[in-house]
């Protein structure tokens, strides 16, 4: 019937074709040592019972076999055989009494059971068939036993009051009523095969359409539990339980009563045995409820075997399950599946190994639902799990029921060649949830060349249907998805897609120039599909694509698309020029599709993007609104021409770009034919308006040849960008060829309008051809705001332009403001300011600096270093350059004018040799004032030809600073005289100020420091 999905292409995925394969049926041969005496006597009683058991000759003497006899104790009834095998076409039969509830035969002699014919008992009674030396159930092996059966290798049955029933130490037992509890096994324990091929009158009972094999009643237990256990025959239990156990020396087996049967427990059992089905089919199908319980060491599923719970579709009780336990499970060309298309939920999958392996393109493990019921889920424990060529592990919906959970448990986790992990729906129910926990490490690698086209590894939720995909989580230590592997959780219909998580010490995604598509995880709405995109987030230490792998959010149709988020100490993305495929991260709006596209968030300490191929967007294609993409990081570097973009080729505007990077940016560079410039652009290439731009970080360098962009190339408008740079901005030369220099760029090079520049920085450098431009081809220039707290460098053919109709039209000049501290460039280097147009009008230019070196306004451009806002055919703007009006003389007071000559107010002062001619007084030299007012006055001291008027009595100027002092001091008033007297005296007024004074206030009682001169110096 169904369950194979056949593949998934590219991204998008087809349909999946579900079927069973199976090819010519596979036959073991079996070297058995049997009893020569088995050829006379095929079932043959021993008399270690005290009622012993009888055998008597059938229909056909023989071939027929008829056993009575034995001991019964209450509802128990003992028999003990020397050996007990039924030959090819024969018949052993218990005719037991009906009320017996438990028929328990050993078998003694030391003979293998060789059972090739049926077995059958009276009424409900449940079968124990204990043989220590091993039992073969032939081609033809049948039974019709009307309750459980057991058969086993074991020693002995154990009895709830302690007793053994036991078949190496026969003695005649104290036989009791007490109830089977366990199976005690000892040394070298016989093997159990089963080569059961038997369908009575050519009827297929079996689900999967082989033969019934060992059949056994609804609701009952039939078990096999031996040392190793092999074959390729088949069992089969309706709604009942199917019980396979492969135990080692001196192990313990307890049987707890269920309303099946019994359920085998395997708590006493210390080592397995290997356990081997080829081409066998266990099943366990019906109206629900069936149980299939398979323990060994290593346990293979081999050559199309089959383990079978399925649910009809009037099944009425929920799926019991399957449960393998091993310390190693081989899964080839083998399938193992629960299924309901009831309105009962169908049977979990329980697997356990040390080590797990599925291989081949028709293993398929899963769980199914198809009708309204819930699908049971799929539960996988192992230190090692492998899936390989092609095989299948997962759940499905094709019904209203939900899907089943997929839930697997790991050290490592690898699917290669084409190996798919699944959870898909494909109807209206609702997908089932993948869980994947692999403490070590986590590889999806490659994919298989087998298909025409190559199907990838994947690991998956998609929908098909109206029913919302299951979401991923993956918690492991390190993820390698490559070489076209992939992590999926799409829509191909009106069902929403799955979302996605991953966390992880080490995140590697991996391309191949060889594989059919891109490596790495992926959330689509595809094409036709009107669900929701489902989200990705990753958070891990280091992020690492390269080489054309992608992690990937993207609508082809009406359905919006998810967002990609990540949380990462570092990430790195590269992608050479070789690569065929963009290394990055993506949230696209694709041709054709009319939803919005979904947005990508980065937090990280380091974003590295290196190489042309590599990049981050949030692209849109059609009439879909693009995505945004916001960063925040410490450090970011683009290198090469790898880029970070929010472009729009269509008619919905572009997303903005935020980046928030708190030590610096740095962009370096362009490809090698120099056509990728390295950098952020948020441009628009058709009719819908660019997005914003906005850069908050402490440092930002732009150099040889990258670039910051929210251009216009069609007839929209260009995106603003804004910079925020707490220290400094660097600008800085072109690329290899000279053809690209580096800056930031708001332009429209069509028909479209420029957007504008908004800078803050501490200090502001463009050289070597760096840019800042706001032009237009035709339409009116955009703004630029510079605001540079320090220094602004326009150096070595540098520009800041908002130049208005480069090639045609009569747009107007754009307007450039630029504050600053300082605005250097050297006048020979043709490092330009300018706002100029050409049919328009000229922009305005305003700069407000304290200084203003090496460029200055000029009316056309020149071969020097300009400022201009001229127009070819309009009016020229206006160019404001505002420095400080510096004043000298500003908080300076206005001495006095009023000149005297002094020589008209010199007053005599040698009054003892007046009338007699000693000498004469020569006014020379720089005149009377000291220098210093803490200068002594001596005879060699000139006196000033002028000097002003007198200072008012009790009045004295002091200039401080640059303000007027008037103080008024304490000292006693000399009168007033119209010539000018010496000082005679030196007094401190009350604010410690020192003055010279005509005479003395008072006598101060002290001697004078500082005496008076005579006329002749004396």
């Amino acid at each position: 019937m169904n369950v194979k999905p056949l593949g998934v292409q590219i991204s998008r995925h087809i349909l999946y074709k579900i079927s069973f394969k199976f090819v010519k049926q596979f036959t073991v041969t079996f070297f058995i040592a049997i009893n020569p005496a088995m050829a006379i006597a095929q079932i043959s009683p021993d008399s270690t019972l005290s009622n012993p058991t009888v055998v008597t000759s059938g229909t056909t003497p023989g071939l027929d076999f008829v056993i009575t006899g034995g001991t019964q104790v209450g509802n128990n009834l003992f028999h003990s055989f020397t050996t007990f095998s039924v030959p090819t076409g024969g018949s052993g039969i218990f005719n037991n009494d009906t009320s017996v509830e438990n028929i328990i035969g050993r078998v003694t002699g030391g003979a293998i059971s060789n059972i090739n014919g049926l077995i059958q008992t009276q009424g409900k009674a449940n079968l124990f068939l204990i043989n220590p030396n091993g039992i073969v159930f032939g081609p033809n092996a049948e039974l019709n036993i009307g309750g459980s059966f057991i058969a086993s290798t074991a020693n002995s049955l154990k009895l709830s009051n302690g007793e053994e029933f036991s078949a190496t130490n026969p003695t005649t037992p104290l036989l009791t009523i007490s109830v089977p509890i366990g199976l005690q096994f000892g040394k070298n324990a016989g093997s159990i095969v089963n080569q059961s091929q038997f369908n009575k009158d050519g009827i297929v009972t079996n689900f999967l359409g082989k033969s019934a094999g060992l059949q056994g009643q609804p609701n009952t237990t039939l078990a096999l539990l031996g040392g190793e256990i092999a074959g390729n025959g088949n069992i089969t239990v309706p709604d009942g339980r199917i019980e396979l156990g492969s135990v080692g020396d001196e192990s313990f087996v307890s049987l707890n009563p269920t309303s099946q049967g019994f359920a085998l427990g395997y708590g006493g059992v210390g080592t397995f045995q290997n356990l081997q089905l080829q081409g066998s089919s266990i099943d366990v199908s019906g109206m629900g409820g069936g149980i299939i319980q398979i323990q060994g060491q290593t346990v293979n599923l081999l050559e199309h075997s089959s383990i079978t719970a399925k649910t009809d579709v009037d099944g009425t009780e929920s799926g019991g399950g399957i449960a393998i336990r091993a310390n190693r499970l081989l899964v080839s060309d083998s399938d193992i599946r629960t299924f309901t298309s009831s309105s009962v939920p169908g049977g979990d999958v329980t697997l356990e190994a040390q080590k797990m392996t599925f291989t081949g393109f028709d293993t398929v493990v899963f769980t199914d639902t198809e009708g309204v019921g819930r699908g049971g889920n799929m539960t996988v424990r192992s230190a090692d799990l492998e899936l390989t060529n092609l095989s299948i592990l997962g759940t499905q919906t094709r019904g209203m029921g939900k899907g089943g959970d997929v839930r697997i448990d790991t050290n490592n986790l690898r699917l290669g060649d084409g190996a798919q992990v699944a959870v898909y729906t494909t109807d209206s129910g609702l997908g089932g949830n993948l869980t994947v926990k692999a403490s070590d490490s986590i590889a999806i690698v490659g994919e298989s060349n087998l298909l025409n086209p190559p199907l990838p590894s994947l690991l998956f939720t998609d929908t098909t249907g109206s029913g919302k995909a299951g979401d991923i989580r993956i918690e492991t230590g390190n993820l390698s998805v490559r070489d076209g592997a992939r992590i999926s959780a799409s829509t191909f219909s009106d069902g929403d897609a799955g979302n996605i998580a991953i966390q992880a010490r080490k995140v590697e995604l991996t391309g191949n120039q060889t594989a059919s598509q891109a490596s790495g995880v992926f959330s689509q709405v595809e094409p036709e599909a009107s669900g929701q995109g489902g989200s990705i987030a990753i958070d891990t230490e280091t992020l690492r694509i390269d080489s054309g792998a992608q992690v990937s959010v993207g609508t082809f149709s009406s359905g919006k698309a998810g967002s990609i988020s990540v949380v990462a100490q570092s990430v790195e993305v590269q992608g050479e020029a070789t690569d065929s495929q963009f290394s990055g991260l993506f949230a696209q709006v694709e041709t054709g599709a009319t939803s919005q596209g979904g947005n990508v968030s980065l937090k990280t300490e380091q974003l590295t993007l290196e190489g042309e191929q590599a990049r981050i967007s949030a692209s849109t294609s059609d009439v879909g609104a693009g995505g945004s993409v916001e960063i925040n990081t410490k450090q970011l570097s683009i290198q090469d021409g790898a880029q970070i973009q929010a472009i729009t080729n269509g008619l919905a505007p572009g997303g903005k770009i935020d980046l928030t990077a708190t030590d610096t940016v740095q962009l370096l560079g362009t490809s090698q034919d120099g056509q990728s410039f390295s950098g952020l652009f948020t441009s628009t290439f058709g009719e819908a308006p660019a997005g914003n731009l906005t850069i908050n970080t402490g440092n930002l360098l732009v150099r040889d040849g990258a670039r910051i962009s929210a251009s216009t190339f069609g007839g929209s408008e260009g995106g603003n960008v804004t910079i925020n740079a707490s220290d400094t901005v660097k600008l800085i030369g072109t690329s290899r060829d000279g053809k690209a220099s580096s800056g930031l760029y708001v332009q429209a090079t069509g028909t479209g309008k420029a957007g504008n520049i908004n800078l803050t920085a501490r200090s502001l450098l463009l050289d070597q051809q760096g840019r800042i431009l706001a032009e237009t081809a035709s339409d009116d220039g955009g703004e630029i705001a510079l605001q540079v707290r320090d220094i602004t460098q326009i150096r070595r053919g540098s520009l800041i332009s908002a130049t208005a109709g480069t090639t045609s039209g009569q747009g107007n000049g754009g307007n450039i403001n630029i504050n600053t501290r300082f605005l250097v460039a050297v006048s020979s280097e043709n490092s330009d300011i300018k706002a100029n147009a050409l049919e328009g009008r000229g922009g305005n230019i305003k700069i407000s600096s304290q200084s203003v070196f090496g460029t200055e306004f000029r009316v056309r451009e020149t071969p020097l270093s300009d400022i201009t806002a001229s127009s070819t055919y309009g009016v020229s703007g206006a160019v404001e350059i505002k420095t400080p009006d510096v004043d000298p003389t500003h908080g300076l007071v206005s001495l006095p004018i009023q000149l005297t000559d002094a020589s008209n107010t010199v007053a005599q002062g040698c009054r003892a040799n007046r009338g007699r001619a000693v000498g004469k007084f020569v006014v020379t030299g720089r005149g009377g004032l000291l220098p210093n007012p803490e200068n002594m006055l001596n005879a060699d001291m000139s006196l000033q030809d002028l000097d002003t008027s007198p200072i008012p009595t009790g009045k004295s100027a002091f200039i401080r600073g640059a303000q007027e002092i008037v103080s008024s001091p304490t000292y006693t008033s000399v009168r007033e005289s119209d010539s000018i007297a010496e000082a005679q005296a030196i007094v401190m007024n009350s604010k410690g100020e020192i003055m010279l004074v005509a005479q003395a206030p008072q006598v101060t009682p002290h001697s004078p420091w500082l005496s008076s001169t005579d006329c002749q110096g004396k």
